[in-house]
């Protein structure tokens, strides 16, 4: 257990989401208590005598981002808005506390709440046919599967537990998902609840309870009773010991919950108990370890009716009468703010507490006038907190959070505050990646990202770290490398401006192996400073070949190559290349990058065999050192880079020179020894064709080495090879490795003599794979290399391992690497970038991209059992002549305009044609039994699933209906009774 950890029975609160009247979200949510603001919306011109137009509403209700989580239309307009609002809640939240639930390991819990149904009831009660079957067929949408299809959605593998307290609900759900947690059930949970009425408007007022001045004044001599109000709240939570370690936000810490039961000790059933809520409090406080004097603050029930106010204060009061007159408890309620959230009222007091005691201020309680009779008292130990107030003090500061449900459920919750541990860390490059399931979600993304940047300090490295482990990877992606605010805030802003690619997948991952010749400035020191993995792989490459030859590079290396103590710059160069390759190599693994081909260059083909098992590092280091060595009897040579096509480059070869590498169509190396390339070098100054020099004082790969076959021919028997467990693509043959065919000594002593193919080999991998090529060196030129081969073929790309996007250094190249591999969807395994786990931070949740789904529409039955449709309902509203019209527009007969009218109702669509296909529109297993059960209904014909399997149009359903037989003939006005077949023998069917 974490040392800080002290309480066994401590749950971490680490993330939340809100959505309560005029709050978007927690941060607007805050503003507006630490404002004191009244948020609830008033309409004096509809008051009436029994009903009161007040209401805490919350805006855009209808809307959905049904794509992002996979709903077609028609399952995004049957589904309960509340199922909706908190779909996207729960994902707000887990971002919130930086974790993404596809990518966590553990098992999450949820534990919810929600109002009832009445939006899927409206429609299905207004549904034609057996209201009864209609019930059945939508089922789902009600509270057996309610939470359960948010799990499947999220992958939220833990208990799914669904809560019915009434009022107390969702603070009953966070206590439920607190003993999860300490039942170890799972490793982190996300509970609370949402109230969404489809009518947001104002209340009837026939008892005491609602208020008929519209405004709730909690404890109040005045108050006169609730105000409703939609909302939705969700938290975090996390085993306190687990969040230390995993480097979590913590808001504050909750110490225990109670949920207790008034049972009969009171007036009546819908009364509240002076001793049951008394008993509750108590028990929360014994739970948690915390005496009553140590309480700092109560976040209440506060509905602002007479009897609940007057029970609660009763209640309090009992509870903390020992406390002194200096140890006054503050109380509050946020009803008075937002009004009353019915089931999502209890997790809405646990966040306000929370966020108080983690910025350690006591916003006002507002409509607080005169106070009620009970706080009149002389010693009365509970105070009113009617003002803006910093909550100071040496002593932990502890709160209370209460809910209380209609029926007698009393659910308390006790809270204290945490302090982050400070961490600092040396600014550094940082990799930031951002991705949106649309352009328009990504670029709002990052816009959203930005202006939080502006306005809130953040370690980079912690929101950086975030960004890549705690948010999902989408099709639409953004990435960008920065060391300071200022710069990763104009890059998000200029977001839109950045090349727009289509979302493509990750193909083959071949990591290249750069050669002799190939290293940059600094040779990877920054990384190797910055990355243990790195620096690790590096340092035993010195030291095996510390051991072998006597020789250490290491002070070299860490001179940048300007030591001019080195003995042999070139020997030097040679181990630095092949230790840097390797020790890349072994990077990206831990990256979770792992190759499905090798390929290398020349001295690179040796790291290729390494790291594919052909050679230990031992043993090929060994062998390279004697090589050397051999390499050092030839006499000195040079090797030139020539940018002519193959024949003009034959036609100037002179006697003794060769061509030793092929790396593009214009790409040449031509190797010799001094003598002989000094007759070539004039023939090309003759010609005026440039060339470049190879850093290198001995010709590889043309006949001068067959010198020392022989000598190196005993050095490579000795060697013992394995064999290879990742397929090589060679540079000597340019073909793939058959078999064995690299673990002989013959193939290496022809790949030394021999041209290097590099680009035949390019070729092959391009045209049997869609293929990401990763460069494993110093440098960039194989790189080059590679794009110039592939140029044409966009299902091909490649990256420079350090030197990508002209980095100035090679942290930063890396990371421009890795950010582009992730625009590729390459998964990487992001905790591996850095040498200590950065914190987990808070930063702006994902942009939905919502579009309007809706289908409920206001109405009253009349006398006659008639149903009378408001003025404001738009669907339907059209004269009945002028849909059969248009319902008729292409339909052949009564049974085309019958089953249209089906389909548009179970796919929940306006229009369709009879010979627009079906699936196109979101037709799926569950539509085919509503089908198949209102075409029993109106039709009285009997279709079995695998009949309708059959068909892709409303015009092959009407032809199939024609050779089936009904006890009646088509009925024009008529319904016809369901057959005797139910819904358990039509799923069977399926």
């Amino acid at each position: 257990m974490n040392e800080h950890a002290e309480n066994s029975l401590d749950v971490a609160v680490i993330g939340m989401s809100a959505r309560f009247a005029m709050s978007a979200n927690v941060e607007q949510l805050w503003d507006n208590l630490v404002q004191g603001k009244d948020c609830i919306t008033r309409d004096q011109s509809k008051y009436k005598a029994n009903y009161v137009a007040a209401y805490g509403k919350v805006d855009n209700i209808a809307d959905f981002d049904a794509d992002f989580f996979g709903f077609n239309k028609r399952e995004a307009m049957n589904a309960d808005p509340q199922q909706r609002f908190l779909m996207e809640g729960v994902y707000e939240a887990l971002e919130d506390a930086g974790y993404n639930s596809h990518k966590y390991a553990g098992k999450i819990g949820l534990y919810s709440t929600t109002d009832e149904h009445l939006y899927v009831w409206n429609y299905l009660m207004r549904e034609q046919g057996d209201w009864y079957l209609n019930f059945h067929l939508n089922e789902f949408h009600f509270d057996g599967t309610f939470s359960t299809l948010i799990a499947y959605k999220l992958n939220l593998q833990g208990p799914c537990v669904l809560t019915k307290y009434a009022c107390a609900s969702s603070l009953a759900a966070i206590h439920y998902a607190y003993q999860g947690l300490l039942n170890y059930e799972c490793d982190m949970a996300v509970a609370g609840g949402v109230c969404l009425e489809p009518e947001q408007e104002g209340c009837n007022c026939f008892d005491n309870t609602v208020s008929r001045s519209g405004y709730v004044k909690a404890f109040d001599a005045d108050a006169d009773g609730l105000v409703k109000a939609a909302g939705q709240g969700l938290v975090v939570l996390k085993r306190l010991e687990d969040a230390l370690s995993d480097r979590d936000r913590i808001i504050c810490v909750l110490k225990g919950t109670n949920l207790n039961n008034d049972g009969n000790r009171k007036v009546g059933f819908a009364a509240p108990s002076v001793q049951g809520q008394e008993e509750a409090i108590r028990d929360a406080l014994l739970i948690s370890n915390v005496k009553p004097v140590e309480v700092g603050y109560f976040e209440t029930h506060g509905t602002g009716t007479v009897l609940g106010d007057t029970v609660e204060l009763r209640a309090l009061k009992n509870v903390f009468k020992p406390n002194s007159a200096d140890q006054k408890v503050y109380i509050g309620s946020m009803k008075s703010n937002i009004g009353h959230t019915s089931s999502a009222s209890g997790v809405a007091n646990f966040i306000k507490a929370s966020l108080m005691l983690n910025k350690k201020i006591m916003p006002p309680s507002i409509h607080f006038h005169h106070p009620n009779a009970e706080l009149l008292d002389k010693d009365c130990p509970v105070v009113v907190n009617d003002q803006l107030r910093a909550w100071e003090g040496e002593s932990p500061k502890i709160a209370g959070v209460s809910s209380f449900g209609m029926g007698g459920a009393n659910a308390i919750a006790i809270l204290s505050e945490h302090e982050q541990e400070e961490h600092h860390y040396t600014a550094e490059e940082e990799l930031f990646v951002i991705s949106g399931r649309t352009d328009t979600s990504l670029l709002n993304n990052c816009m959203k990202l930005a202006d939080h940047l502006k306005h809130h300090d953040v370690h980079l490295k912690d929101a950086a770290y975030t960004l890549q482990a705690g948010r999902g990877s989408f099709e639409h992606k953004f990435y960008a490398v920065c060391r300071d605010k200022a710069a990763l805030i104009e890059k998000l802003e200029q977001a839109h401006k950045s090349k727009k690619t289509s979302p493509v997948k990750a193909g083959k991952i071949v990591f290249a192996f750069s050669g002799s010749g190939s290293h940059g400035d600094s040779m990877g020191r920054e990384l190797y400073e910055s990355n243990v993995i790195f620096r690790r792989e590096m340092d035993r490459c010195f030291h095996i070949v510390h051991a072998i030859a006597g020789k250490d590079y290491k002070p070299y290396y860490l001179a940048s190559g300007t030591d001019n103590q080195a003995e042999d710059h070139q020997l030097a160069m040679m181990f630095i290349t092949f230790a840097s390759g390797y020790s890349l190599a072994k990077l990206w693994i831990e990256l979770g990058i792992q190759p499905d081909l090798l390929l290398g260059h020349s001295l690179g083909e040796y790291i290729a065999a390494c790291i594919s098992g052909i050679f230990t590092l031992e043993i090929v280091l060994e062998v390279l050192w004697k090589r050397a060595g051999l390499f050092h009897t030839l006499p000195e040579g040079t090797m030139l880079g020539v940018a002519l096509t193959k024949d003009k480059l034959e036609a100037l070869l002179t006697d003794g020179v060769t061509i030793g590498a092929e790396n593009g169509e214009k790409r040449f190396l031509v190797s010799g020894l001094d003598q002989d390339m000094e007759r070539f070098i004039e023939a090309l100054e003759q010609n005026r064709i440039r060339f470049t020099r190879l850093p290198v004082n001995r010709a590889g790969h043309c006949p001068a080495i067959q010198r020392i076959e022989n000598a190196y021919r005993e050095v490579l028997q000795s060697v013992h090879f394995a064999e290879g467990s990742i397929p090589i693509v060679s540079t000597y043959t340019g073909k793939l490795i058959e078999k064995q065919e690299m673990a002989t000594t013959d193939y290496w002593i022809d790949q030394m003599i021999n041209p290097v193919t590099f680009h035949s080999a390019v070729k092959e991998i391009a045209s049997k794979h869609n293929a990401i090529f990763i460069e494993m060196g110093l440098s960039d030129q194989l790189t080059d290399l590679i794009r110039k081969t592939i140029a044409n073929d966009s299902a091909q790309y490649a990256v420079s391992s350090l030197k990508e996007s002209k980095a100035k250094n090679a942290r930063e190249g890396l990371l421009h690497a890795v950010g582009k591999l992730y625009c590729r969807d390459v998964e990487i395994m992001w905790d591996k970038l850095y040498n200590e786990k950065p914190y987990r931070v808070s930063l702006p949740t994902y942009q939905f991209d919502r579009k309007p789904y809706w289908k409920y529409k206001k109405h009253v039955v009349g006398d006659n059992q008639n149903v009378v449709y408001s003025d404001t309902e738009q669907e339907g509203s059209k004269e009945p002549e002028v849909q059969a019209e248009e319902a008729a527009s292409d339909c052949r007969d009564a049974t085309d305009i019958a089953l249209v009218d089906i389909f548009k109702e179970v796919l929940g669509i306006e229009k369709i044609g009879i010979y627009d296909d079906l699936y196109e529109y979101g037709f799926d297993s569950l539509s085919v039994v509503m089908v198949t059960s209102k075409v029993e209904t109106v039709l009285g014909k009997t279709l079995s699933i695998k009949d309708i399997y059959t068909v892709t149009t409303i015009a092959d359903l009407s032809d199939l209906l024609a050779t089936k037989t009904a006890e009646e003939k088509v009925p024009e006005e008529k319904e016809v009774q369901l057959a005797s077949r139910s819904i358990d023998d039509m799923f069977k069917e399926m």
